[in-house]
């Protein structure tokens, strides 16, 4: 009788630790579907630290020759790839959290101004350009090692923010406000002294420093070409777009994409005292109406177009035009 209870207890332990497990993961993918480029960016690299980390236990080399970036173009000729992997890859709990939350906080500010393409072009793209700096930097220095981590990725996004908005405020813990010209000069100046540092020593720290400054190069480039009104990202972004739509699964999907694409084309206004306002209130009304328009295509694709009301499809149709 007793061993029996016990079963049962177990039973309902199990049950009961299965569905709230169940519950969690579907919130988690709800979130991820749902969420913000930045969201899912920050997703990713949280998803992908877990079983790195496990490969990196069990075979050192792997993430090092197969997943990094190389320090040298003939290494990376054959491997291609690693100029997008490593951006995503880190074993080490606190390079992880360190650049998260970097790219959360500097990626919110960012959008407060900017559209959320360009942020996904900035760490997509920033990456890229520091793993090149990196590679290339590595054929003249002493000591050339794989990179990996979003750290040029992250620099990019601070860079790119900082070049386009520097007297924009943020509050530091202990200190206080703070402009985003001189967070980002200090980033910079930490970067320089720990290269330099790595040339004069006989053994390096570990951290890829002229990958991060590549990734900072890009992003300052970004941002003062955006406040002339000249976005470095549009050709990126047209082809991430094609992209989109041409691996989208269903009618629904392909045809929201493609709206998307259209709407979600930030002004090319040059930003100016006069125009800055409304250049604002206008990104803010972009963003307003593409979460109204996701909502109404969830609710095409779940309940049919004749279950919307007049108000809707009024929006959807001004939304075709």
């Amino acid at each position: 009788m007793k061993d029996a209870k016990f079963s049962y207890f177990c039973a309902e332990i199990h049950r009961i630790s299965s569905k709230k497990m169940s519950k969690i993961t579907g919130e988690i993918q709800q979130s991820f579907k749902k969420g913000s480029l930045l969201t899912k960016l920050i997703y990713i690299n949280v998803g992908l630290f877990v079983p790195l980390w496990f490969i990196d236990l069990f075979s050192a080399t792997f993430i090092g020759k197969w997943v990094a970036v190389q320090a040298n173009f003939h290494d990376l000729v054959f491997r291609p790839w690693t100029l997008i992997t490593y951006m995503f890859t880190h074993v080490q709990f606190l390079h992880l959290l360190f650049n998260m939350l970097t790219i959360y906080w500097f990626g919110k500010i960012f959008l407060q101004f900017l559209h959320q393409k360009q942020l996904f072009a900035m760490y997509v793209m920033g990456g890229i350009f520091g793993g090149l700096i990196h590679v290339a930097a590595n054929e003249f220095l002493p000591y050339p090692a794989p990179a990996i981590g979003a750290s040029a990725s992250a620099m990019a996004i601070v860079l790119a923010v900082a070049a386009y908005r520097p007297e924009h405020p943020i509050h530091l813990l202990f200190i206080g406000a703070v402009k985003l010209k001189y967070v980002a000069i200090v980033m910079i100046v930490l970067d320089l002294m720990g290269l330099a540092s790595n040339m004069s020593m006989a053994k390096m720290d570990g951290v890829a420093h002229m990958a991060h400054l590549g990734g900072a190069l890009y992003g300052l480039w970004f941002g003062f070409r955006i406040a002339k009104g000249k976005d470095i990202t549009l050709g990126f972004n047209k082809l991430m777009d094609k992209l989109t739509v041409m691996f989208t699964s269903s009618k629904t999907e392909r045809n929201r994409s493609a709206m998307k694409a259209q709407k979600s084309q930030p002004s090319q206004k040059t930003p100016g005292r006069d125009t800055e306002n409304s250049d604002w209130k206008y990104r803010d009304r972009q963003r307003s109406d593409e979460t109204e328009l996701n909502r109404i295509l969830d609710k095409i694709s779940a309940k049919g177009y004749t279950n919307l009301t007049d108000a809707e499809r009024e929006f959807l149709f001004k939304q075709k035009k």
